[in-house]
């Protein structure tokens, strides 16, 4: 495993203790690996199907390896499965939504299962990238909260995590 997936020893450590994991672990790095081999261009800047699985083995054993302690679930009744789990990751590393986010949306689908894309999108939680958009909503948040941007120009600087919590 170490070799094959590129992990450090310790890592192939947790993997070894639990065959359940281990079984898990191996459904679920197939699919970031696959996705991050036919994105990597190695004259672009793009990534790298070895940061994948470092991220998806990160993301792996302290997020959801510590929600399966918290909830102390078995791995075979987690609601979780690796494809869902997979795309996560894929999500993250698209940069579709950001890293809280996937610790909001894991947290979500450990409690009630679910599919990451459509909890991402009932939740209204897709991250926005394209700067058009942004702007567009900094300035419908300005023009609705003319009082919080007086208050943001003298000084009261809560203003402006009012503000751009309204974004």
């Amino acid at each position: 495993m170490a070799e094959e997936y590129k992990l450090e020893p310790a890592a192939v450590d947790i993997l070894i203790k639990d065959r359940g994991l281990a079984a898990f672990w191996e459904n679920v790095v197939t699919e970031p690996k696959d996705w991050a081999k036919s994105k990597f261009i190695p004259t672009a800047k793009s990534v790298e199907p070895d940061l994948t699985i470092n991220k998806a083995f990160n993301f792996f054993s302290s997020d959801l390896l510590g929600l399966i302690k918290e909830k102390q679930i078995p791995i075979k009744e987690l609601l979780v499965d690796p494809e869902n789990f997979a795309e996560l990751i894929i999500m993250l590393s698209e940069k579709e939504i950001t890293s809280r986010v996937a610790k909001d949306v894991l947290r979500h689908m450990v409690e009630v299962g679910g599919d990451p894309s459509a909890i991402v999108e009932a939740r209204g939680l897709k991250q926005v990238s394209d700067t058009s958009a942004l702007e567009d909503a900094a300035r419908k948040v300005i023009s609705n909260n003319s009082k919080t941007i007086e208050d943001y120009k003298k000084g009261k600087t809560q203003a402006l995590q009012f503000l751009v919590g309204q974004m």
